[in-house]
């Protein structure tokens, strides 16, 4: 699980990343972004469940994910009747 979230998560951050640095926004930024978060909150959740499955490199993703999300905010407009709240992780 740790293992394909971190996957998960390390190509949405990079796909968004080379999105934002060329200037080309469009929907696939929105899921790519959502996605990002979820497999974010699911990272953070076993990091504070089970530290010992967490290593630098996945704690460092999580590092660009909050940084990211400080540089550029999000790209959709979250629906606060989902729980949880992906800038709760934040």
């Amino acid at each position: 699980m740790v293992v394909a979230a971190n996957e998960g998560c390390f190509i949405c951050w990079d796909g968004l990343t080379a999105l934002r640095s060329t200037n080309y926004y469009a929907d696939m930024a929105r899921h790519l972004d959502s996605e990002m978060d979820l497999d974010a909150m699911i990272l953070a959740d076993m990091a504070l469940r089970h530290p010992s499955l967490i290593g630098p490199s996945q704690y460092q993703l999580l590092c660009h994910v909050r940084d990211f999300h400080k540089r550029y905010g999000r790209s959709y407009h979250y629906q606060s009747d989902y729980q949880p709240n992906p800038a709760d992780v934040d």
